[in-house]
């Protein structure tokens, strides 16, 4: 969609959307001695609300996690911890995002359900990408993370903040699936080798 075509179904009915504000509820995943505080869009932001982390054995050892599309935050549709508290679930679409040269990715183009889990110590998480425009589209999805540990009343901030993207190419006829994996233990973020 061009620029100019959005102005103009912009000055009788569409209204650019680049960032919605949302009231944030908090999402909590338990598994043994791993604990997963996230907001609704299954963010990690410490700096926003104090309470949200990913802890193992009381230490919270990763304060940010913010999943990005081009640069922006995605819009909310919609989140839900299964009743086990073992698996969120999020429901997200991009805002309007300039492509440059004049154009204009629309919001709702793109559906983006991200999937966590705690197993073993390990926050899992899964990211399913869907087109629904009618050409293909290469796109940035980038995650922002940073951490700390902080146990009792001390802290100390060993890494971050951080960005890691990944450019990918969606298709309508094809989805695109990132997965990734949180180990505070081991202080590291994966990115499994996909084929």
């Amino acid at each position: 969609m061009s620029a100019e075509s959005l102005a103009l179904a912009g000055s009788e009915y569409y209204i650019l959307a680049h960032e919605v504000p949302v009231p944030e509820r908090t999402h909590v995943l338990k598994r043994d001695d791993a604990l997963g505080v996230f907001n609704e869009f299954g963010d990690i932001a410490a700096a926003a609300r104090n309470e949200e982390g990913l802890f193992y054995e009381g230490t919270r050892f990763l304060s940010q996690f913010a999943l990005r599309i081009a640069g922006a935050r995605p819009l909310l549709l919609s989140s839900a911890v299964r009743r086990d508290d073992l698996l969120l679930s999020v429901d997200l679409t991009n805002p309007d995002i300039d492509l440059g040269g004049g154009k204009i990715l629309p919001r709702g183009s793109l559906h983006v359900y991200r999937t966590k889990i705690l197993w073993q110590g390990t926050c899992h998480e899964r990211i399913h990408v869907r087109n629904f425009t009618l050409t293909p589209l290469e796109i940035t999805l980038s995650l922002e993370f940073s951490g700390e540990r902080v146990a009792g009343a001390s802290r100390s901030h060993w890494w971050g903040p951080i960005s890691r993207s990944s450019r990918m190419l969606v298709s309508m006829v094809s989805c695109a699936v990132r997965a990734w994996s949180v180990n505070p233990r081991r202080t590291q973020l994966r990115e499994p080798s996909c084929a």
